[in-house]
């Protein structure tokens, strides 16, 4: 994995390779998944969350612009890899199972750059380390 980044991403159905030079200055954004959200408005005109713990579950979009990009060959919207965030995103240490949701990546020849971003949605509840 790179030496850049404390962010790992260890294949389960799919390997995705990212080079040194293809992920200084990677973020990473952690959002709660859209549809895990169930609110609604009881009899009394308040909000109440009506969601199953079960099904709170989060997104990851991780992106670079870096002069090189990962390998994304064989690499397919349904694969799953177990996924390490850093710390700073409101924890200590969170790992959990993903599913990638989908992928992009582009070339700009003249300015020797590689954009890339990788989105993952949780599969598996999280396992919190210290």
């Amino acid at each position: 994995m790179p030496t850049y980044t404390d962010l790992v991403i260890e294949g389960i159905t799919c390997t995705i390779s990212i080079p040194d030079y293809a992920s200084r200055g990677i973020r990473v954004d952690v959002s709660p998944d859209p549809r895990s959200r169930q609110i609604a408005v009881d009899i009394n005109g308040e909000a109440v969350d009506i969601s199953l713990p079960k099904f709170r579950k989060r997104v990851v979009s991780i992106s670079c612009s870096e002069m090189e990009k990962p390998t994304f060959e064989g690499v397919w919207p349904g694969d799953t890899v177990m996924l390490t965030l850093i710390p700073g995103l409101g924890f200590t240490s969170l790992m959990f199972e993903a599913m990638v949701g989908d992928w992009r990546a582009s070339h700009e020849e003249w300015a020797a750059r590689g954009d890339w971003t990788l989105e993952l949605l949780e599969v598996r509840a999280p396992q919190f380390a210290s």
